[in-house]
């Protein structure tokens, strides 16, 4: 996997964090121990979880600090390690003891990673709604807004109407006067969890909207909207200083966005997502 990125023009991968020994955390893990991992930079999305409550708050500084003194850490803006935040909602900003609380543990985060010697972090605050990310963004002190992924609630709908919700969320989060990663969208199509409902969603009935899903994109299709955002934030620099484009996502299979390959009709690995962003990014026109 690290070499399709790789060739596909992938800078860096973003792993959401789950706790060290849960299955989730596989992913990462196979990628520490890689060899080749010098050839696809990582970083961090961390969530509510990753901190906990009060008591447990330097036990998660501690784990997003060692990663980020690891090799191949990304970092933006000329040496700041980047680090995005999982949908922070009004409830955790709560159990953490309200603001000003809230604002202790990010300025301690900040403070600790600094006395490392990795830099001022640039946190990115990940939500689906625009003005919720600015609000939470000013309790915790964050650098810019961004989200995990956008969805179209439609029957079949064409993946031009997805990538046009994508581009119309960076311009409402920009809106804010907030700084800002743009986020691409690979696809959506969740059926597969629809069929087979996942473990975490109770509220998904089987078969319950299966109707809806949007339409995969063909390669151009998508490297024209991943074309698209990095245009976008290029044309912004005091806007987008990191200078990064966000994908959904390498490998969210059964929530239909991925560019990681997947075998063809003859067994060999069928890459052509990635074909097209690699060739994209070559483009004469500074994509």
């Amino acid at each position: 996997e690290i070499a399709f990125a790789k060739a596909g023009g992938i800078d860096y991968w973003a792993f959401l964090l789950y706790d060290e020994n849960n299955s989730m955390s596989q992913g990462l893990s196979l990628y520490r121990q890689s060899a080749k991992r010098k050839d696809v930079n990582f970083c961090a999305i961390a969530s509510a979880g990753t901190f906990g409550p009060p008591s447990k708050w330097q036990a998660g500084i501690e784990r997003i600090v060692g990663l980020m003194k690891e090799p191949g850490y990304q970092t933006v803006c000329g040496g700041r390690p980047l680090l995005y935040l999982f949908r922070l909602e009004d409830k955790w900003i709560q159990a953490w003891g309200g603001p000003d609380a809230s604002r202790r543990l990010f300025d301690n985060l900040r403070g600790s990673v600094k006395a490392s010697g990795c830099g001022n972090p640039y946190i990115v605050l990940m939500h689906y709604n625009a003005a919720t990310a600015k609000r939470a963004s000013d309790v915790i002190g964050a650098d810019a807004l961004s989200d995990y992924a956008q969805s179209v609630n439609a029957a079949g709908a064409p993946y031009a109407e997805l990538a046009a919700t994508a581009r119309a969320y960076w311009e409402k989060c920009a809106a804010t006067g907030a700084e800002v990663v743009p986020l691409a969208m690979a696809g959506w199509d969740r059926r597969p969890r629809v069929e087979h409902p996942v473990p975490w969603e109770t509220w998904q009935k089987p078969g319950a909207g299966m109707e809806k899903f949007v339409v995969a994109p063909t390669p151009k299709e998508l490297a024209a909207h991943i074309g698209d955002a990095m245009a976008w934030a290029g044309a912004r620099p005091k806007q987008c200083p990191a200078r990064t484009v966000l994908i959904y996502a390498w490998n969210e299979h059964d929530e239909g966005g991925w560019l990681c390959p997947t075998l063809g009709p003859d067994g060999r690995p069928e890459k052509s997502r990635l074909d097209a962003i690699a060739a994209m990014r070559l483009c004469p026109h500074g994509r």
